[in-house]
């Protein structure tokens, strides 16, 4: 479904889309570099990138725009790109929980609870 007919969350769906094609816009001509990005709005680039990718695609076939929020997908592609070559800035959980140990008295406390509650053999990294 392309747009829920609710025009509340139509008007805040294309207000955000259109934030991040503006970020996206930037990045692909060098200001801000992706680094800022993966530094800033990490998990939130990602996050709603990925939730909303079908509507995007949907959107680009109903409308016969190949183009439709394609600076949205540049500014993820980028990010993962950037966060394969820099893991220590990836905000997913999995990898987050496999860079520490319980045991370890270095971790912080936070980190050592999501560890007892979540063990890093029941996390799928790629979250």
């Amino acid at each position: 479904m392309l747009l829920r007919g609710d025009p509340e969350f139509d008007e805040a769906l294309n207000l955000i889309l259109s934030y991040f094609e503006g970020v996206g816009v930037l990045v692909r001509e060098g200001f801000p570099p992706i680094r800022m990005v993966a530094l800033m709005m990490c998990g939130m680039t990602r996050y709603y990138y990925e939730k909303y990718q079908p509507i995007i695609k949907e959107g680009r076939v109903a409308m016969g725009f190949k183009r439709w929020f394609s600076e949205t997908a540049y500014l993820y592609e980028e990010l993962l790109s950037y966060l394969g070559e820099h893991p220590e800035l990836d905000t997913r959980l999995g990898n987050l929980l496999l860079s520490y140990r319980l045991d370890d008295k270095r971790t912080p406390l936070c980190v050592r609870t999501l560890i007892s509650r979540f063990p890093p053999s029941s996390v799928d990294p790629s979250r």
